[in-house]
C-alpha cells in the first residue's frame, strides 16, 4: 500500500531539515568564493574576474531571497 500521512510527513520534514542545511552550508562558502573574488580584484588592476565576481554576486542574491523554491513552487502550480 503507502506509507501513512505521518510517516510521509516526518520523512519530508527530515529531507526539508537536510535541503535547508545544505542551503546554508552553499550560502556560506558561495560568501567565502565572493569575498576571495573581490580580494583578486582589488589587487590586480585590469580586474579579471569581473564576470566570476558578478555571477557570484548573483547566487547570492537568488539564494538569500530564496528564489529556486520559488521558482520550483510555480512550475509545480
Amino acid at each position: 500500500m503507502g506509507l501513512p500521512n505521518e510517516v510521509k510527513y516526518v520523512m519530508s520534514y527530515d529531507i526539508r531539515e537536510q535541503l535547508d542545511k545544505l542551503k546554508k552550508i552553499v550560502y556560506v562558502t558561495l560568501q567565502m568564493v565572493v569575498c576571495v573574488l573581490i580580494g583578486i580584484e582589488v589587487a590586480i588592476p585590469p580586474n579579471p574576474y569581473k564576470n566570476q565576481l558578478i555571477f557570484g554576486l548573483v547566487m547570492l542574491i537568488c539564494l538569500k531571497h530564496n528564489i529556486p523554491s520559488k521558482i520550483v513552487s510555480k512550475l509545480l502550480k
